[in-house]
């Protein structure tokens, strides 16, 4: 096993690993252009590649591959849902803007939310498209323009440090009160101090879901990773034991298929087509395109 640390250049990294170290299985990569970037080397090298986290939704749309899979959903289920969700709660919706980091996920994932609000509702009208430095800490320019435009819904994938400035600036001014805040990204200890009022969905992880109470694998999962970590899992952590238990299951399904022969590593990529499998989340499915 290699642990590597995030690279502004990840493709050189990837070479290195797997022409020198020969490492047979890559996880990672959870910005959009990195995943982008890496699915074509993954394949030109025929080293798996497992994204266990890229949000980016194009990554499969842009290419077929033969030793990438993406184990976990991406940026177009969570912002449909969030839109079904605002639409079931403001069901006479006017206004919606926009406020999200200058780069593929942001811009991806509000086309996303606004267009299935639009497809939905056409009478929405979109007031603000607002784009923000990846990561930036000053917020109030654009609280004032938020305000001023009073938008009945606000949607955001900001996450991190700026999403916690965003609040930190935005809430002793009202804005939370004026306009309902839509935040489909985030860490788990940021959902926790959310003000009240806030959408928060994550990046599709489910703490609550399946409830602990009634589902052991999720209940087991939980209590497990507050032992060893003092912690609830994030959705990295969930994400990561996700891709785990689907290399687990892949492997599984390949070897038999070869009727006990180690497969290749393009053979265990093959058996994620159609591959569903356990997780303590529940049941996971990989499709034929491998994501």
């Amino acid at each position: 096993f290699r642990v590597v640390g995030p690279t502004k250049d990840p493709e050189p990294e990837f070479r290195r690993l797997a022409q020198d170290e020969k490492v047979q299985v890559v996880f990672g990569y959870t910005s959009s252009a990195n995943c982008l970037g890496i699915a074509p080397v993954a394949d030109e090298l025929k080293t798996l590649m497992i994204f266990q986290v890229c949000a980016n939704y194009r990554l499969f749309e842009k290419g077929t591959y033969t030793h990438v899979v993406r184990t976990a959903a991406h940026s177009v289920s969570e912002n449909v849902s969030a839109a079904l969700y605002v639409l079931s709660l403001k069901p006479d919706l006017k206004t919606i803007a926009g406020m999200n980091y200058d780069y593929a996920y942001g811009r991806d994932s509000w086309d996303v939310f606004k267009r299935t609000i639009l497809k939905l509702k056409p009478d929405v009208q979109v007031v603000g498209e607002l784009w923000t430095k990846f990561l930036a800490t000053e917020y109030s320019s654009e609280v004032s323009r938020l305000l001023g435009l009073k938008p009945d819904v606000i949607h955001t994938v900001n996450w991190g440090a700026g999403l916690t400035a965003f609040v930190n600036q935005a809430e002793p001014r009202g804005l939370f009160n004026s306009s309902l805040v839509v935040v489909t990204t985030g860490l788990l200890a940021q959902a926790e101090s959310m003000p009240r009022g806030v959408a928060f969905s994550g990046r599709g992880y489910h703490p609550q879901h399946p409830a602990p109470a009634s589902h052991a694998g999720n209940r087991e999962y939980l209590s497990e990773y507050k032992k060893r970590f003092n912690a609830a899992p994030d959705y990295q952590g969930t994400f990561m034991a996700q891709a785990f238990y689907g290399l687990k299951a892949a492997i599984e399904k390949a070897v038999k298929q070869k009727h006990g022969g180690w497969p290749s590593n393009e053979e265990i990529a093959r058996a994620f087509e159609d591959l569903s499998f356990d997780t303590p989340r529940g049941q996971r499915l990989v499709r034929k395109d491998h994501d």
